[in-house]
């Protein structure tokens, strides 16, 4: 079928349009056009639908997983009130820490500008946490999403401009098995 489709619409025209440049050069190079106008049309609508910056902002001020925030601060007393955490590099943040449930990424003030939720014990402030339907995410946050894959997995992702807050929702299957929050990026 995409090889009919390909001939009709892509090598046809540009073959009639070929054979007709003799006869009317102005007809045939609309004629040639065609496909051009196709493609053009295609890539367009792909990029529309894969860029979030086409997406309408959803307020996402007060968001955060559990009790922690993003903007909230990284001190001794957080590390110790979350338990043990390992660290790893990052080139986005300053410090990256690792707990047992949930991941955050620092800014150079230690305030958290990135928070990853992995199981289901930390839910957003709406809700949503790891398991749950990715149609109950769409229900809660409304339709006003963007859709990509990252690292070969589906995501969802909800866009606050004013306050430049993004929340992503992993999801397989049908269901939500990470979320994601950041700040900036």
């Amino acid at each position: 079928m995409s090889i009919i489709m390909l001939f009709l619409f892509i090598l046809f025209p540009i073959a009639f349009g070929v054979f007709y440049y003799r006869h009317s050069k102005k007809i045939a190079l609309m004629i040639m056009g065609i496909p051009l106008l196709i493609i053009l049309s295609l890539g367009s609508w792909i990029i529309y639908e894969m860029n979030h910056q086409f997406v309408k902002s959803t307020y996402l001020n007060n968001e955060g997983l559990g009790e922690i925030s993003l903007f909230d601060t990284v001190d001794e007393y957080f590390k110790a009130a979350h338990g043990p955490y390992t660290t790893s590099e990052n080139v986005f943040y300053k410090e990256s820490l690792y707990f047992s449930n949930f991941h955050v990424g620092t800014n150079e003030e230690n305030k958290i500008i990135y928070l990853r939720a992995i199981d289901e014990t930390m839910s957003t402030r709406k809700g949503i946490r790891v398991g749950v339907p990715i149609q109950k995410v769409k229900d809660v946050y409304g339709e006003n999403f963007y859709s990509i894959v990252e690292q070969g997995m589906d995501v969802i992702g909800y866009i606050d401009r004013e306050n430049q807050v993004n929340i992503q929702f992993w999801h397989y299957e049908g269901h939500v098995i990470e979320i994601r929050m950041f700040y900036g990026r």
